[in-house]
C-alpha cells in the first residue's frame, strides 16, 4: 500500500464517525465540537458544516450519496442537512418527521397520541443507499457478452448507465423522462432570510434542488432507473424511509419485528445493494418484562426491511419521487416569497400614513371635512395652497421625508414587481408542469393503484395552482399600475413642495408654475391620490400575516377556480382570496397528494425477522452479487466479545426475489494473532482487520479473503510501533468500497488526524 497523505488536524475527531466518499478523494470528519469538515486526500479543507453558536445540536452520523455528490449529517435535534459535495452548501434541511410514524403492521395513515409524541425523537443512525428500480434487467445486461463494465462503474460519478451497458433506446420510457422545465427561464434566488432552512438565497442552492437536470448538477442522473433512498433510525428503532433526498416516504417501527420478550434498542448497522430492494439491518436488543430481566443482556439481531415498492412500481416511482420532490421544494419557494412580501407590506406604509396621519389632524382643527385628499385635490386643480398643509409640506415633510417617503414605498412596490414576475409567476409555472406530470400517471389506473396517485386530488391542486396563477398576474398588473401612479405622483409633490418651500412672492416659483410639464400626469396623480394613498392594492393580494388560516369556504371550495374567476369578473377583488389563503389550499391538498403516496408505499414495506447474531463489535457487512448464476451473499464480520482475538464471518445467501428470506449459510470465526483494532470491509473479495502483531508493538492491515479458506489473510501495510506519522498512531479504518484501486482511511488513535492509503487488493 502507498501512502497518500497524512494530515494533523487541529481539534480532535470523532473517529468512529469518519466517512470517505465512494467516488472523490474526499474524506469527511467530525470534530469533538461537532463541526463537519471535508477534506482532500491531501489534507486541503473542502468544504463543511460549521457549529453555530449556542447550538447544543451533536452530529450523530455521515452518509455519502453512492454517487458521491452529497454528504447526509444526521443531527440529534432530527434534522439531516443535505450538503452538495460541489458548492459546499445545505441543499435541503430534512425533518425525519416521525411524528407520522406508521407501526407495522398497522399501515393506517391516522396518527395516535404516541405517535405525535415522536416528533422530537434525536437521530442515531443514517445510510444512504441507491436501488436501481428493474434491477434483473441490469444484470443482464451486465451479464452481456458484449458488456465489460462493473457495478462500480454504473454507479461512477458521472456514470452514464445506458452508454456503459450498450443498452437499446426505449422510446415510451425516454419520453416519460424528458424534463420540459429545461427550457424555462432559472428561478430567481430570494433575499435571505436568516432562518435555518434559509436554502434560496444562493445561485448554488437555488441550482442544486431545482435545476437537477443541468449536468453539472449534484442531482443530475444520466439514468432515472435509479431510486436513492435515505434511511436515518432513531434510539429506539423508529426508522424514517426518504427517497430522491427529501420525499419522505414515512417511518415504521422495525422493532415490532423482534421475537416477544425481546425489546430495541437501536439499529447500529445497515447492509444494502443496488440489486437487491431489501435492506438487512442490524439491530441490538434487550429483554423486555421483568420476566426476562435475567436471561441476558444485549443481543444483536438481524432484521430484513424489504422495500418492496422499488421492483413493483418499476421506472415510474423514480419519476413520481422526483416530481414530488420538485412540487414539494416548489411550495416551500412560493411560501418563502409570500412572507417575505408581507413582511414588505407591513413596513412600507407606514411612514406614509403618519404624514398623513399629521397632516389631517392638523387640517381638522379649522374644517372637520378637511383632510389630506381634499387639500390635495384643491392644490392640483386650482394652484392655491392652504397655509397649514404648505406648512405641513415645507416643514414636516421637506426634502429628507420625501426621500425616505419614495425609497420606502418605492422600494416596496419594485420589490413586489420584481418577486411577481421573477420569483412568483416562474414557479407556480414550474409547479402546474410537475402537477401535469403527476396527473398523467394518476390517469392510468394500475401505474396510479401502485403509486397512491388519487386524479381526483391531483386536478384539485392544478385549480388552486391555476386560481394562485390568476391572483399574482393580477398583482403584478395592479403592481405596475401602483408603481407608475406612485412615481408621478412623488414627481408633482417634490416638485409642489419646492415651490412652496419659494414661497407665494418669489420669481422663481411663478416660473416653475408656467413651465411646469405634468399635465400628463395629472390624472395618475389624482387616481393614486384618491385610490392608493387611502389603501393600496396590494392589500387586496397580499395579508400582513401569512399564516393567518383561510376561511372554510376557501379552504374546502370543490369549484375553487370558477368561483374565482366569477368574484374576479365583478370586480369585488377585497373579496378574493388573498395569496396566502392560495398557497395554504395548495399546501393542503398537496400534502394530500403526498400523503397517499407515501400511505401507499409504505403497505410495500415488510419487514422480517432473520435470526440473532453472535456478539461482536466493530461489526461492517457487504453484500456480493456476482454475475451469471452465482449465489447472492450477505457478509457481517466483526469482534467477537466472548473470544478475543477472533473475528467472526456470518454468511447469509440470498434470493433475488425480496420476499424469499435470507438464508443461514455459515458462521466461522478467525482467530489472529495480534490484538485486533477495526475491522471493515474492502470490496467483494475481501475484508481488513487493523490489528497489532505478535509483538504488540507495531501495528498492521491484514487482507483476509471472503471466500475459500480464510487462512492467515495477507498483510498488506505495517506502521512501524504503530505510528502514522505527525505523532499519530493507527486506530480505526475507514475504506471507500470499490473493487480494484481504492483508499483507505487510518483515523488517529488520540483523534487528532487521519492517514490515507492506496490500497490494491488485487495484486
Amino acid at each position: 500500500m502507498r501512502d497518500k497523505t497524512v494530515k494533523r488536524l487541529l481539534e480532535p475527531c470523532h473517529s468512529s464517525l469518519t466517512a470517505a466518499c465512494p467516488t472523490m478523494n474526499l474524506v469527511a470528519t467530525v470534530s469533538k465540537k461537532h463541526a463537519v469538515d471535508v477534506w482532500r486526500f491531501n489534507g486541503q479543507r473542502v468544504f463543511g458544516l460549521p457549529v453555530e453558536e449556542d447550538d447544543s445540536r451533536t452530529v450523530e452520523g455521515l452518509a455519502w450519496r453512492a454517487d458521491g455528490k452529497m454528504l447526509a449529517v444526521a443531527l440529534s435535534s432530527g434534522t439531516v442537512v443535505l450538503i452538495d459535495s460541489f458548492s459546499g452548501k445545505a441543499a435541503h434541511h430534512l425533518k425525519t418527521g416521525y411524528g407520522s410514524t406508521t407501526n407495522m403492521p398497522n399501515w393506517s395513515s391516522a396518527e395516535s397520541d404516541a405517535a405525535a409524541n415522536l416528533t422530537d425523537r434525536p437521530v442515531w443512525k443514517v445510510s444512504w443507499c441507491s436501488h436501481f428500480a428493474n434491477a434483473s434487467r441490469i444484470r443482464q445486461q451486465l451479464d452481456g457478452e458484449d458488456v465489460d463494465v462493473s457495478l462500480d462503474d454504473l454507479q461512477g460519478l458521472n456514470a452514464d448507465v445506458s452508454k456503459l451497458l450498450k443498452a437499446r433506446a426505449n422510446l415510451p420510457r425516454n419520453l416519460a423522462r424528458v424534463e420540459v422545465d429545461i427550457a424555462l427561464p432559472k428561478l430567481s434566488t430570494l433575499p435571505a432570510s436568516g432562518a435555518d432552512d434559509d436554502l434560496f438565497s444562493t445561485r448554488s442552492s437555488i441550482d442544486s434542488i431545482f435545476h437537477a437536470h443541468n449536468p453539472h448538477s449534484p442531482q443530475a442522473k444520466d439514468d432515472n432507473d435509479m431510486v436513492d433512498v435515505l434511511l436515518t433510525s432513531s434510539r429506539d428503532c423508529m426508522l424514517h424511509i426518504s427517497m430522491f433526498d427529501s420525499f419522505g416516504v414515512g417511518s415504521v417501527d422495525v422493532a415490532q419485528a423482534l421475537p416477544k420478550g425481546l425489546k430495541g434498542v437501536k439499529i447500529v448497522h445497515d447492509a444494502n445493494h443496488p440489486f437487491f430492494s431489501t435492506h438487512f439491518l442490524v439491530m441490538m436488543a434487550i429483554p423486555d418484562g421483568p420476566s426476562n430481566a435475567q436471561t441476558g443482556g444485549e443481543s444483536l439481531h438481524l432484521i430484513s426491511l424489504g422495500l418492496r415498492f422499488i421492483t413493483q412500481t418499476s421506472y415510474n416511482l423514480p419519476i413520481l419521487a422526483t416530481k414530488a420532490t420538485q412540487l414539494q421544494n416548489l411550495l416551500r419557494y412560493l411560501t418563502q416569497v409570500s412572507n417575505q412580501l408581507s413582511a414588505e407590506v407591513r413596513t412600507a406604509f407606514d411612514l406614509p400614513s403618519r404624514f398623513v396621519e399629521n397632516v389631517n389632524e392638523t387640517l381638522a382643527e379649522d374644517n372637520q371635512s378637511a383632510n389630506f385628499m381634499t387639500e390635495a385635490y384643491h392644490l392640483i386643480v386650482t394652484g392655491t395652497c392652504n397655509d397649514k398643509f404648505r406648512e405641513w409640506l415645507v416643514d414636516q415633510v421637506a426634502d429628507r421625508g420625501l426621500k425616505r417617503w419614495e425609497k420606502a414605498v418605492g422600494d416596496c412596490l419594485d420589490m413586489i414587481r420584481r418577486m411577481a414576475s421573477e420569483c412568483l409567476l416562474p414557479a407556480i409555472e414550474r409547479a402546474q408542469i410537475v402537477v401535469s406530470r403527476l396527473d398523467g400517471l394518476a390517469r392510468f389506473g394500475d401505474t396510479a393503484s401502485r403509486l397512491g396517485l388519487d386524479e381526483k386530488g391531483v386536478r384539485s391542486v392544478r385549480e388552486v395552482l391555476e386560481a394562485l396563477n390568476l391572483c399574482c398576474e393580477d398583482m403584478l398588473r395592479d403592481v405596475c399600475t401602483e408603481i407608475r401612479e406612485f412615481a408621478a405622483f412623488m414627481r408633482w409633490l417634490k416638485w409642489e413642495t419646492e415651490v412652496q418651500t419659494l414661497g407665494e412672492d418669489s420669481e422663481r416659483a411663478e416660473e416653475m408654475r408656467e413651465t411646469y410639464a405634468g399635465e400628463s400626469e395629472i390624472r395618475l396623480i389624482l387616481d393614486y391620490i384618491e385610490s392608493a394613498m387611502k389603501k393600496s392594492r396590494l392589500v387586496d393580494y397580499i395579508r400582513a400575516d401569512p399564516k393567518t388560516p383561510p376561511t372554510e369556504s376557501v379552504a374546502n371550495d370543490t369549484e375553487l377556480v370558477a368561483n374565482y374567476k366569477r368574484l374576479r369578473g365583478t370586480g369585488k377583488v377585497a373579496e378574493l382570496p388573498k395569496l396566502s389563503d392560495l398557497l395554504q389550499v395548495l399546501q393542503l391538498r398537496s400534502n394530500g397528494v403526498f400523503s397517499s403516496i407515501a400511505e401507499t408505499l409504505r403497505k410495500n414495506v415488510i419487514v422480517s425477522y432473520v435470526s440473532e447474531l453472535p456478539s461482536v463489535t466493530d461489526m461492517d457487512s457487504r453484500i456480493v452479487a456476482p454475475g451469471g448464476s452465482g449465489q447472492s451473499t450477505l457478509h457481517i464480520v466483526g469482534r467477537l466479545l466472548k473470544k478475543p482475538g477472533h473475528v467472526a464471518h456470518i454468511v447469509y445467501n440470498l434470493d433475488t426475489d425480496s420476499r424469499k428470506p435470507a438464508v443461514l449459510a455459515s458462521t466461522s470465526s478467525i482467530q489472529r494473532q495480534g490484538q485486533m483494532l477495526d475491522v471493515k470491509m474492502a470490496d467483494d473479495d475481501g475484508f481488513l482487520v487493523l490489528e497489532t502483531d505478535e509483538s504488540r508493538d507495531d501495528r498492521r492491515i491484514v487482507w483476509q479473503p471472503l471466500f475459500g479458506d480464510n487462512g492467515e489473510g495477507r498483510a498488506i501495510h505495517s506502521f512501524a510501533e504503530g505510528a502514522m506519522g505527525s505523532g499519530m498512531n493507527a486506530h480505526r479504518l475507514a475504506v471507500n468500497g470499490r473493487k480494484g484501486t481504492s483508499s483507505v482511511v487510518v483515523t488517529d488513535e488520540a483523534d487528532m488526524g487521519f492517514m490515507v492509503l492506496e490500497l490494491d487488493t488485487s495484486s
